[in-house]
């Protein structure tokens, strides 16, 4: 199991949940804050992808996307999110998100999508076209 995977949402139930889906493919680690997301961080770089929820508390939508592409600019972030408005998602895509993931998704698509992204590619959920420039 050498793959390394951070959840970040403040919801525990939705954390611990995304972590028994992806546990037996990969080393999971679930923070529930920003906070705690960078002492994680700050004490290990050495992480495949971290799945950051789009509504996070000390957040405002996208602003904590923006802090992690600033502070780990090679770090793979895909974001996780209830929202599943076309133009949210292609708004994160364009600031450096690594793919878009709607909490509706099932565990077969979940999968699916980290595998596209720690394989370096981008995950869209179905019928969401990628931006131009991504």
């Amino acid at each position: 199991m050498d793959r390394r995977i951070l959840i970040v949402d403040d919801h525990p139930l939705f954390r611990t949940a995304l972590g028994q889906t992806l546990m037996d493919s990969a080393e999971i680690r679930e923070v529930g804050d920003l906070p705690a997301l960078h002492k994680v961080l700050e004490a290990d770089r050495e992480w495949d992808l971290v799945l950051l929820d789009l509504n996070m508390p000390g957040a405002d939508g996208l602003s904590g996307l923006l802090l992690l592409r600033a502070e780990y600019p090679a770090l793979p972030i895909m974001i996780i999110s209830a929202v599943a408005a076309e133009g949210v998602i292609k708004q994160a895509l364009e600031l450096g998100a690594s793919g878009y993931l709607v909490k509706s998704a099932g565990p077969a698509e979940i999968r699916g999508a980290i595998d596209t992204v720690l394989s370096g590619g981008v995950h869209v959920p179905l019928g969401v076209g990628l931006p131009d420039d991504t």
